[in-house]
């Protein structure tokens, strides 16, 4: 009596935790590997198999924006940005 219930507390932790999928799918019995990301209403979903991602479409006001700032690099991180007209660059050094 005692193993069975037992044995369903640990089925009941592995189905909470979700354990159950991740050892499926380390066994290879996981299915595809897609990854899923769901905020609010925005859903976004990513495939292994591919690595293209949908270009940015910015409208009127956010292209006025764009094309009025001024282009700020970051050297260190190999890093660069456009700066809304107006917004300075601040100065940021390491100290060691």
């Amino acid at each position: 009596m005692k193993s069975i219930l037992t044995l369903g507390m640990i089925t009941f932790a592995l189905t909470f935790c979700g354990l159950g999928d991740k050892l499926k799918g380390l066994s290879g019995s996981g299915g595809s590997n897609t990854n899923t990301t769901t905020t609010g209403s925005n859903s976004s979903s990513t495939s292994s198999s591919s690595s293209t991602a949908e270009q940015a479409k910015p409208n009127a006001a956010q292209q006025a924006i764009i094309d009025g700032g001024t282009e700020t690099k970051w050297d260190d991180q190999g890093l660069s940005w456009k700066l809304p007209a107006g917004w300075s660059k601040m100065d940021v050094k390491k100290s060691v």
